[in-house]
């Protein structure tokens, strides 16, 4: 079809006719305001408003939805929506890099940026963080586990994550060879009888080498290894040399704790590999190898322990000690207090009110009825009591009733008293002035003793009205007859949560009492400017410190005398259930760290001037006040101690393997094979078959635009273009129309289903788009990397809905559902990307047809009219498939005028 234009005056184009109808209008600034297009005698409108900076004001989409921008004084954006709707606000930095994301479903994605403002981290809320390093001429070099190399060209040579890949290109910058392989080929293996493997690595920020450390990992089982782990094996760097291991617990078939011993640990990273697929293997799990110190008491080595107790047992690799204690009768060979952690797993049976599950180090050895001549520490467990926080809830109405209430029915304060927030019944007002609630609150039930704190948390936003509209929200807090009114909070579009803290009671001045909680009540405050304030959510948390007979650890060191015997005890608390699984203490020259589940709890520094090399469990009979009861011990170890442990990432599965591609070309740069499949042009350059495993046909029109796509003489594929931009899409037998606005798909419909989706575009990102299937509506948000690939979608509850993550030449991994995938374009059911002027094949990260512009003399691989984004894709991205682009170099000026909307 022949394809008309119409200008007017001033050159702007006002009608373009060939398979559609377009009619464009234009303000007195000459700003395009409508855009009408006609498919098959459909009526489609898009509208558009803007400020006088030229700023895009507001997108009215063919279905009469209306998406509004606002600005800030410098012309970026602030935030997106629609009526009372926010889909995105955004903030920048000091030169208006972008900070910040908030998503309408309330995920927040976050951009950090080094000297020469290149992105170094993109966070999306819990769920994804991707971190980037780069050399000194911009070529990125790290993306989190894996390493990129380039050639003297910046063309890219080698990925290296849980594969590596390698590329080699010629003069005319073709590619001519890809090799794949796995870490090692299987003669590198260390046993072809393990038939799997995944790397292990191990970052070491302490800024020094550790030598012999123990790391731990929890191994998840896979269905290649043996239901019960013991095919596992790990070896050191060179794939061969084993490490000893010791498996912690386990569940068959689920996941396992293990330790593993390395040899040495470089700054930075280390690489180790952990070997399965074995069946008929044992397992060779063995702590004594692994440890400084090691027994979990299969029996109770008379050797090795002096037994001071006649009250003892040990059965099924439990020792369980009712009076007494046990030590070593030798001293180790190393100071514990040189950088190590004793630890337990210790059970307290709590058969009566006393002290528990004794962990002791000392410099020598304890004697029957006392500790003389020992400097040492002891860990003790207690029960009951200790810290805690108590949370109170609204229960009635309070002295003032002012805010409105929705849904419009029972009290307000069963509004705001939900555990977790509905974000669906609220107390609201919009007003022109300040009104506030009061609740009465639930009484105290567990909390004892020294009250700490009282806080008050209330979960508001705003909805907007007029164009200078403002919400600000307080806590009100009722003691005493008296009102006191907490710090004024500006609310967000979003839901947000903010706090109010009080040490003391404001009217007393002093610290709270359990009776001023119980009589306590509290509030919100909203003031309102033209906006409505919303709370959905209020409690009071109470803080409080009952250490007095409670469940706790004293940490002591004696001095050597029995007098002195509870000298400069510390009382910590642990944790309100019986039973205690890991305990230990980081012993090092400046002090001393308790721990509990491995997480520190507790750390002084002191002077130490004893070495400790004797350990010992149980308690040996001093006062009566101390002796321990009932105890049991799984097993008990020493380990290494960092300041900074390292961290271990486990990678994917790998099979010893090596792939080899080889690429032929003819003398137009044409690929016409890559020894899977062999590839045929026309005369104007256009792929028109590949043959291999299939046979593939495509047919263009006379702009060398793809129109059919065959695969074994059955048509798969049909697209339709106007204006230069394909507007019909027929695949699987669905029909798709697309509306464009400028280079952005704003509207489509699946004419075969009814289906309409909306995009919702801001600062260069698709943010979000709206599905609505025969009047169900939906909300999905995009989260994007930096080269605006898809890499998570969640839905607007804010849950995960997929994940993807892409080759270097954008073949997609994980092979997600969504179709807007690899640099955010539109993936086809024949593998083939739209880019606009033409289609791209990221299997063999090329162009199918001739790059519609001329190459640039000044760069010379731009002559190749095949190659995608001059073999460095990782930097440079091709939006509209005829000018390569580095993003990362200009994500500061995608802000929404009207001109980038069309240029």
């Amino acid at each position: 079809t022949d394809t008309t234009y119409e200008y007017d005056l001033h050159g702007n184009i006002t009608g373009v006719t060939d398979d559609t109808e377009i009619q464009y209008t234009y303000d007195s600034r000459n700003r395009i305001i409508t855009e009408t297009e006609i498919i098959d005698g459909v009526t489609y409108t898009t509208n558009y408003t803007y400020d006088n900076a030229n700023n895009l004001t507001s997108l009215r989409y063919p279905d009469s939805f209306t998406l509004y921008y606002n600005y800030d004084q410098l012309n970026r954006i602030t935030d997106m929506g629609y009526s009372t709707t926010t889909y995105a606000s955004f903030e920048y930095n000091s030169v208006s890099r972008l900070t910040e994301i908030t998503y309408g479903n309330g995920i927040i994605t976050e951009f950090s940026y080094d000297s020469r403002n290149r992105i170094t981290n993109i966070a999306i809320g819990s769920y994804l963080s991707l971190n980037y390093t780069y050399d000194s001429v911009g070529n990125i070099i790290n993306l989190n586990n894996t390493s990129y190399q380039y050639d003297e060209l910046n063309r890219l040579i080698k990925v290296h994550g849980d594969t590596t890949t390698e590329y080699e290109y010629d003069p005319l910058g073709n590619r001519v060879e890809k090799i794949k392989s796995t870490e090692g080929t299987p003669e590198d293996w260390m046993d072809s009888s393990w038939t799997k493997r995944k790397k292990i690595t191990v970052t070491n920020s302490s800024g020094d080498t550790l030598t012999d450390y123990q790391i731990k990992l929890k191994v998840l089982f896979d269905s290649d290894m043996n239901t019960d782990f013991s095919d596992l094996r790990f070896t050191d760097t060179d794939g061969k040399t084993l490490l000893p291991y010791w498996i912690e617990e386990k569940t068959d078939g689920n996941s396992a704790t293990v330790w593993v011993k390395i040899p040495e640990i470089p700054s930075e990273e280390k690489t180790i590999y952990m070997y399965y697929g074995n069946p008929t293997a044992t397992s060779e799990s063995n702590g004594e190898n692994v440890f400084e110190f090691f027994d979990d008491f299969n029996t109770l080595d008379t050797d090795k322990w002096q037994i001071d107790t006649d009250s003892y047992s040990v059965s099924n690799g439990i020792l369980r000690i009712n009076k007494g204690a046990i030590s070593l009768k030798n001293a180790l060979s190393f100071n514990l207090n040189d950088g190590y952690i004793l630890e337990g797993k210790i059970k307290y049976h709590e058969t009566i009110d006393a002290y528990s599950g004794t962990l002791s180090a000392q410099s020598s050895h304890y004697t029957q009825g006392g500790n003389k001549g020992s400097d040492a520490t002891n860990l003790y467990m207690r029960n009951r009591g200790g810290s805690g926080v108590e949370i109170l809830r609204p229960d009635g109405p309070g002295t003032t009733t002012q805010l409105s209430q929705y849904p419009s029915s029972g009290y307000n304060y069963d509004k705001v008293d939900e555990s977790t927030p509905d974000d669906t019944t609220y107390v609201y007002y919009g007003g022109w002035s300040t009104h506030h609630d009061i609740y009465t609150l639930q009484n105290h039930s567990k909390g004892k003793g020294v009250i700490e704190s009282v806080t008050i948390y209330f979960r508001c936003r705003y909805e907007r009205g007029s164009s200078m509209s403002l919400a600000l929200a307080r806590s009100v807090l009722r003691t005493h007859g008296q009102e006191y009114y907490g710090t004024m909070k500006g609310l967000k579009v979003t839901w947000a949560t903010y706090t109010q803290t009080y040490t003391t009671n404001p009217y007393t001045g002093k610290a709270w009492t359990w009776s001023e909680i119980d009589a306590l009540q509290a509030g919100i405050d909203l003031e309102c400017n033209g906006a409505k304030g919303i709370c959905t959510q209020l409690y009071v948390e109470v803080s409080y410190n009952n250490e007095s007979n409670g469940l706790k650890v004293d940490r002591w060191t004696g001095d050597g005398s029995v007098s002195g015997y509870n000298q400069g005890h510390t009382n910590v608390f642990i944790s309100e259930n019986d039973t205690w699984y890991i305990l230990g203490e980081k012993f090092y020259p400046e002090g001393i760290t308790l721990t509990e589940d491995r997480t520190e709890v507790f750390s002084k520094n002191f002077t130490w001037n004893k070495n400790l090399k004797y350990i010992s469990l149980g308690c040996f009979s001093g006062s009566s006040t101390y002796d321990i009861q009932d105890t049991s011990y799984d097993w008990v170890l020493i380990r290494k101690y960092s300041s900074t442990d390292p961290s271990v990432t486990i990678g994917e599965e790998e099979t010893a393997s090596e792939t080899q591609t080889i690429y032929t070309y003819n003398s137009m740069n044409e690929l016409t094979s890559d020894g899977t499949w062999s590839y045929s042009y026309d005369s104007n350059g256009n792929l028109i078959s590949k043959t291999g495993l299939d046979t593939y046909e495509y047919t263009y029109n006379y702009n060398n635009m793809l129109t059919e796509v065959k695969k074994n003489g059955e048509t798969i594929a049909q697209y339709f273009y106007t204006n230069g931009k394909r507007y019909r899409k027929i695949e699987n037998n669905e029909t798709t129309i697309y509306i464009w606005s400028g280079n952005n798909i704003v509207y489509e419909k699946n004419l075969t289903t009814g289906t309409e989706t909306k995009y919702l575009y801001a600062n260069g990102f698709r943010i979000a788009k709206i599905v609505n299937n025969n009047g169900n509506e939906t909300v999905t948000y995009y989260h994007q990397d930096h080269l605006l690939s898809t890499r998570l979608l969640t839905d607007q509850n804010g849950n995960k809905i997929e994940e993807e993550n892409y080759t270097a030449f954008g073949s997609d991994i994980n092979g997600i559902s969504e179709k807007y995938k690899y640099t955010g374009k539109e993936k086809d059911i024949t593998g083939l990307y739209y880019y606009g002027a033409r289609y791209y094949d990221p299997v063999i990260g090329r162009f199918t047809t001739r790059d519609p512009k001329k190459g640039d003399l000044m760069n010379p691989q731009s002559l190749n009219p095949y190659v995608y984004c001059v073999n460095n894709p990782m930097k440079y991205i091709d939006p509209d498939g005829n000018n390569p682009r580095d993003y990362i170099a200009n994500v500061d000026s995608l802000y929404l005028t009207w001109q980038d909307m069309w240029d």
